[in-house]
């Protein structure tokens, strides 16, 4: 089954992406992971966070961004780019959003910062000058899977960057948790690689080692081992979407 995905090179611009995404890594450059406010963009985010973290050198420093659903709405925003700069940021990787944001992107090359948008939502005819945009909506894009969610094309990255640096496929596979949760969230059609993906996801979900899943599994009293998609779609995803919508969606990447 996991023999039969698509090849992430295969995606528009990946090659784009893994190639300055190491550049960065050589230079211990400051990556910012921009994310959204929804569940689908908090576990993209987090997916990619976990990915980047593990590849980096330690003395690199690796943050994130989400904006607030009331104060930025989602997308780039000129005031965290503002922000971001003053931290140090270098590159900004976004999930789930930005394809459309031509003007947030051409401020922040303004400044120096180069900008990878990885996103599912249909793009304008006039594309951000980003380094790399990886949606498999543009029209240029051949890739065969074109109903990916963010966490999927964040997911898609991530086996690109691992497997260009030649990481065990058990590595991809520890993530696919957090890929069954967004792509239900995010009422993504469980079709060709969708289905795959949140198969093979619910069973890593159902004996999950991550301590953030397994509070809330335990909190949600339901049984690990017996969790199936409804419950990702009716206990699980709302909790995760509920912090954005009540608080602050970091509180949910952060668990």
């Amino acid at each position: 089954l996991w023999g039969q995905t698509p090849d992430p090179f295969a995606l528009i611009d990946m090659d784009r992406a893994v190639e300055r995404i190491q550049r960065a890594f050589a230079r211990n450059e400051h990556i910012t992971v921009y994310g959204d406010y929804d569940a689908d963009g908090v576990t993209s985010s987090a997916l990619l966070y976990r990915a980047l973290r593990s590849l980096k050198q330690p003395e690199a420093t690796l943050g994130y961004h989400i904006p607030s659903r009331l104060r930025d709405g989602c997308g780039l925003n000129l005031r965290a780019i503002d922000m971001l700069k003053e931290c140090g940021t270098q590159l900004i990787i976004t999930t789930d959003c930005a394809s459309s944001d031509v003007e947030q992107v051409a401020y922040a090359n303004s400044l120096g910062i180069d900008v990878i948008i990885t996103d599912h939502h249909q793009p304008p005819e006039r594309l951000p000058d980003a380094c790399a945009l990886i949606n498999p909506w543009r029209p240029d894009c051949r890739y065969g899977e074109r109903y990916l969610c963010g966490v999927g094309i964040a997911f898609k990255l991530t086996q690109a960057l691992f497997r260009r640096h030649q990481r065990p496929v058990e590595d991809e596979m520890a993530l696919l948790d957090l890929v069954a949760i967004g792509t239900i969230a995010d009422v993504a059609p469980l079709l060709g690689e969708n289905h795959t993906l949140v198969r093979l996801g619910l069973q890593r979900l159902n004996q999950t080692q991550n301590p953030g899943l397994r509070a809330l599994i335990k909190q949600t009293n339901m049984n690990a081992g017996r969790i199936r998609e409804r419950d990702i779609a009716f206990v699980l995803a709302p909790r995760i979407n509920a912090a954005g919508r009540m608080a602050d969606a970091r509180i949910a990447f952060d668990l």
